[in-house]
């Protein structure tokens, strides 16, 4: 499913950041014969994060931003869009987002110190979660390291440096399969 939204999309070429797994990761797309694709493999001797697995890339062979998409996650995002917005608002980072809605089934108490100011009785909160694709100016990566660091603490330093970082409202289908109940739960539907 993902890999069919890249190439609806134009795209032939990936780099897989593998460590856990990666044998039976190889063995799938080694079975499927993306033959019109070029899959390289990043190989992480230890776990590296997400952000920290970038380091593996050549930096010199970089020619554009990279788009960095989680291996659990399955969306149709319209990738096209998600590009223009990138370039458009002229970001070093872009953080795909996706509303997520937060209920409680108890009242919650609003304070200050001892002194109680209301009680939320059965809250409903919407906020953003990280997606999980993000799309990174090539000069974000010149100096990073090979040592483990998450995207969001990598996000939070380029943050902080003063960089551009911009937020993608995800509207279209998405999902994180990284439990085994969600992954289980997609499987039926899709049965």
């Amino acid at each position: 499913f993902t890999i069919d939204n890249f190439k609806k999309y134009g795209f032939k070429k990936f780099n897989n950041s593998i460590f856990y797994k990666s044998k039976i990761i190889k063995n799938y797309f080694k079975k499927k014969k993306f033959d019109d694709l070029k899959i390289n493999y990043i190989e992480e001797k230890k776990p590296l994060g997400t952000a920290g697995s970038l380091a593996l890339l050549n930096y010199k062979k970089i020619k554009n931003d990279v788009l960095v998409y989680n291996g659990d996650v399955i969306t149709d995002l319209n990738i096209n869009n998600f590009l223009k917005f990138h370039y458009n608002t002229k970001s070093d980072i872009t953080v795909c987002a996706k509303e997520f809605s937060n209920s409680s089934p108890f009242g919650e108490i609003i304070f200050s110190g001892s002194k109680i100011r209301k009680i939320v009785e059965k809250p409903h909160n919407k906020n953003f979660i990280n997606a999980g694709i993000y799309l990174i100016k090539k000069k974000m990566l010149k100096n990073i390291q090979v040592k483990k660091i998450d995207m969001t603490s990598f996000i939070d330093i380029k943050i902080k440096q003063g960089h551009h970082i911009n937020i993608y409202p995800v509207y279209e289908y998405w999902v994180d399969v990284g439990r085994k109940e969600t992954f289980k739960q997609i499987l039926k539907q899709r049965n």
